[in-house]
């Protein structure tokens, strides 16, 4: 299928901040494109251990076929490698990475969306107002800091890292469009969202608000004010919308449905399209709850999803706040990641207590107005068959949060392994317990060390891995044998997670090599799709029925995201000096699975560490 929109419309961008911030970008290198020959051949080696004989001799055949010279692999390498060189472009993968996000018609909540759980022993308040009110303060300073060029270059020991992602978190929106969406940022090259915006927009018991804060160019700098209007706020919404008039549930929906209502809500009134751009050019969302979650399921559920109605998934950047306290950012994927993410979620938790110097604006209070969308009874019903749809879907899915505290990296680090890669050994572990057998692992590993850099691709099943479980479950083996077995797997694991980060991965150079295909296949003389793509292997290696993801855990206590695919589970993991933490998702038919699988990866922690033990 042909790309939506201009294939170049990410890649046109300009520069939005700059200063000391950005002072690094031109020391940060471009992405390489790695050897057709030794991508085919990790990709051999990647999906082994995953297929059977007859599917990888068939696998086997296509990738021989694709890297034969003269063939379709050399004609589709020579014009990626020619694609990566046009001077419009600065990361040759960027545009096919956007491609695939936007085009997606799934719905971005659970789907795609993924939460940040603060750790509220960083945050300064145990009332949702305040704690809302301080984090809206902070992150109104962060973007101040952006705007003056003032924040830290991010630095890997003595490597700059791409900041460019700063770019489009703050006034940045998924727009909804039938086939593929389109993200508006303040540096997109068609209309662009304002640079400093005037408001934030605030939404509780389905009502939305706008609440301005720039006054004078510069950014209010007073929590007392911003408590003081989002009190105001509370007091304007005492009585929840009905269904049929909470706008934010469109955001839930499969992205062409929810883009044929904003059609049907602009086409009934220029007013309903004027507030829709208002929350669209909105610096951010602050989402103030008005429940307390009994337990650690239920605020990661509140944060991933929470009641569908006082949300906006669109929005790059939302905060929610329960009324205790528990407050989490859950952040719209395509343009931003997870480390991007750390580092806002960092600079807040260091505001526990804020300075409250005022400026000329201090003393007058903030403009609120609530954003009331005309509507007939067609949208009225419309409004109310997306809440019930979004109330069936979310049942859907299960989440379970893992708080293991026996030990965490400090400890591992004492069995001479990789703490990560541990850890993910113990997901194979716990997964070959429940299915017998290994499935497709995914983990991403950052690529900011190359300009506009997202993530690669890696896969955790190795053959030392699947040797490590066999062992680990059969009853004839030694102890020695297992832990240096234990060792082994670790170390391949680094070993392939070294491999991405130097350029050399897999999935996102044959995702490359695809879109190529698809772009200029027939001016290459290649008519029909190279069987590698359909092979058995690569629709394996696609199929991400384990869905893992790490970071860094600065003000964070949890992470979470729901599954990708329908038989699969989703983990999002902080490896702790003291503890792990973990968010496990599947989908509620599978709640059998669902609390096996969580059982075998505390297991699994606990028996490794107790046979580590014994080798040091």
């Amino acid at each position: 299928m042909a790309m939506g929109h201009n294939i170049n419309e990410y890649a046109k961008d300009h520069a939005v901040y700059g200063g000391y911030t950005f002072s690094r970008q031109s020391d940060v290198p471009p992405l390489p494109v790695p050897d057709l020959e030794g991508t085919c051949n990790r990709f051999l080696d990647w999906i082994k251990p995953l297929l059977e004989d007859k599917d990888l001799k068939e696998t086997e055949r296509s990738v021989k076929s694709f890297v034969a010279k003269g063939k379709d692999g050399e004609k589709l390498q020579s014009a990626l490698l020619e694609w990566s060189q046009r001077k419009d472009i600065p990361n040759w993968l960027e545009p096919f990475w956007f491609d695939i996000y936007l085009g997606n018609r799934s719905p971005v909540v659970i789907n795609s969306n993924i939460f940040y759980m603060f750790d509220k022993s960083s945050l300064s308040h145990n009332k949702g107002v305040k704690q809302a009110a301080a984090i809206t303060c902070a992150a109104l300073r962060f973007k101040e800091s952006l705007h003056s060029g003032s924040v830290e270059p991010a630095m890997e020991k003595d490597r700059p890292l791409c900041m460019h992602q700063f770019d489009k978190l703050f006034s940045a929106t998924r727009i909804p469009h039938q086939g593929k969406d389109i993200l508006r940022y303040p540096g997109s090259f068609y209309d662009p969202s304002p640079l400093k915006a005037e408001n934030i927009v605030v939404i509780r018991r389905g009502h939305i608000f706008t609440v301005r804060v720039l006054y004078d160019g510069k950014y209010v700098n007073s929590m007392d004010q911003i408590d003081k209007a989002l009190e105001k706020v509370v007091s304007m919404s005492q009585e929840r919308l009905p269904d049929e008039r909470s706008i934010g549930i469109l955001t839930t929906l499969e992205r062409d449905r929810w883009a044929n209502f904003r059609n049907k809500l602009c086409s009934y009134s220029g007013s309903n399209e004027k507030k829709l751009r208002e929350i669209e050019d909105a610096l951010f969302v602050v989402c103030l709850d008005d429940t307390t979650p009994e337990d650690r399921d239920e605020a990661a559920s509140a944060m991933l999803a929470g009641n569908g109605r006082d949300r906006w998934f669109d929005k790059v950047l939302q905060f929610v706040v329960c009324e205790e306290g528990t407050a989490a950012i859950n952040m719209e994927h395509s343009s931003v990641d997870g480390s991007s993410i750390v580092t806002l979620s960092d600079f807040i938790s260091g505001f526990s207590h804020l300075p409250e110097e005022n400026r000329s604006s201090g003393k007058r209070d903030l403009e609120i107005n609530e954003l009331l969308f005309d509507l007939d009874e067609d949208l009225k019903d419309g409004l109310r068959e997306s809440c019930r749809f979004f109330d069936s879907y979310e049942k859907e899915t299960s989440l379970k949060v893992l708080d293991f505290c026996a030990f965490g990296k400090e400890r591992i680090k004492t069995f001479g392994v990789s703490p990560d890669g541990f850890v993910q050994m113990g997901f194979q572990l716990a997964i070959f317990k429940l299915l017998g057998k290994p499935c497709n692992t995914y983990e991403p590993v950052s690529m900011r060390h190359f300009l506009h850099g997202r993530t690669e691709a890696m896969r955790s099943v190795t053959p030392e891995s699947v040797d490590f479980c066999r062992l680990m479950v059969s009853n004839g083996s030694l102890d020695q044998e297992k832990i240096e077995s234990l060792k082994r797997a670790a170390a391949a694991h680094v070993k392939r997670v070294k491999e991405c980060r130097n350029g050399n991965g897999v999935d996102r150079h044959l995702l490359g090599l695809r879109k190529i295909y698809e772009l200029f296949g027939e001016n290459l003389g290649i008519h029909k799709e190279p069987e590698i793509f359909g092979s058995a292997g690569y629709r394996t290696l696609c199929y991400n029925r384990l869905s893992t993801s790490t970071s860094g855990y600065s003000g964070l206590s949890l992470c979470g995201f729901g599954p990708v695919v329908e038989d699969g589970f989703g983990i999002r993991y902080l490896t702790r000096p003291d503890q792990l933490n973990l968010s496990v998702s599947c989908r509620s038919l599978r709640s059998k699975e669902h609390e096996l699988f969580y059982r075998y990866i505390e297991e699994s922690f606990i028996e490794m560490a107790d046979l580590m033990g014994k080798g040091i």
